[in-house]
């Protein structure tokens, strides 16, 4: 069973939704970008290595459970403006992750059409379920899993070597950095509760919870 946050105080509230505020301010002005004009889709690389486009295909299956990342996290800050409205934003970059991905598989020629909604199948067929009921620690699961996916999306450039116009954009055309700077948005929109978060689960016993089982140790 899920737990709504409980309402704050309504100066907590306030700095939570400048947090967005500026975060979305910033992303209109120089972050956003255009899946179709912004990336270099006519030099796409046939020949890269099979394995490439097998991890590619990976993470887009990843960013096909977006419905499920966001009906089951959507509750339990619906009480919130700052924080559900952070929530949709991330929805929204995440499907546009999801699109180019499955698009330059396409477009290079390492899937065909058939085969992706074979893989759009595969996903659909299972559910993501949510990791943790308290929304504080979902905010900093979520945070770790963006450090995390950058790391890997840098290390699949370094991979593919200058290989793939588009996969050298940035990752598809994504602007450098941009992994960090959100995950510490998301960092600052959950601070006014980090104080419980230091007391009730912090500390290397907190981290500790939000990785999976076999990397604890």
């Amino acid at each position: 069973m899920q737990h709504p946050i409980t309402p704050e105080d309504p100066r907590t509230q306030a700095k939570i939704w400048q947090v967005y505020r500026d975060y979305f301010d910033l992303a209109e002005k120089k972050r956003r970008w255009n899946l179709r004009e912004d990336i270099p889709w006519d030099q796409c690389n046939p020949g890269l290595d099979p394995v490439i486009a097998d991890v590619v295909e990976t993470f887009c299956m990843v960013e096909l459970f977006l419905p499920d990342y966001l009906s089951k996290q959507l509750p339990q800050v619906r009480g919130s403006k700052g924080r559900a409205w952070m929530l949709a934003s991330w929805g929204y970059e995440e499907s546009k992750h999801s699109m180019v991905l499955n698009d330059w598989m396409l477009k290079g020629g390492h899937r065909t059409e058939e085969q992706l909604h074979d893989m759009d199948n595969s996903v659909f067929e299972r559910e993501w379920t949510l990791k943790y009921h308290d929304p504080l620690a979902s905010v900093v699961y979520t945070m770790v899993q963006e450090v995390a996916t950058r790391v890997n999306y840098r290390n699949l450039r370094k991979i593919a070597g200058g290989r793939c116009p588009v996969l050298r954009t940035g990752y598809a055309g994504l602007p450098g950095g941009r992994w960090w700077r959100r995950s510490t948005r998301w960092r600052g929109g959950q601070g006014s509760r980090r104080g419980r978060w230091r007391g009730g689960c912090g500390g290397a016993g907190g981290w500790r919870a939000l990785c999976p089982p076999g990397d604890r140790d």
